[in-house]
């Protein structure tokens, strides 16, 4: 059984200011408002100077996971298919799906 450690990175442009603020202690409410206001940011040193350096590398301007919802309808039956997909260079993966059906 192997094991690795992985580092997400939240991105900056996309991530709420909830989950801004979840990244550290010493992020306020009004901090992560203002990130989220001066957004588009190109890359991450531009926050040097507005959050602690200790989040930077948890912070980046790209995303490589994102979520897929696909929703059918076909007379009284609806299906919707969730997806979780990787970017990893040219090519994407499907790291999760899964279906509900109503």
């Amino acid at each position: 059984l192997e094991f690795r450690r992985v580092l997400f990175r939240s991105n900056i442009n996309t991530a709420t200011p909830a989950v801004l603020r979840s990244l550290g202690d010493n992020l306020s409410e009004v901090d992560a408002e203002q990130l989220a206001a001066n957004r588009p940011y190109d890359q991450v040193q531009d926050l040097e100077t507005l959050v602690d350096p200790a989040l930077l590398p948890r912070l980046g301007v790209a995303s490589a996971y994102f979520r897929l919802v696909v929703t059918v309808s076909i007379g009284t039956t609806r299906v919707t298919l969730y997806s979780l997909l990787e970017r990893g260079g040219q090519s994407v993966q499907v790291r999760l799906r899964t279906y509900d059906t109503i």
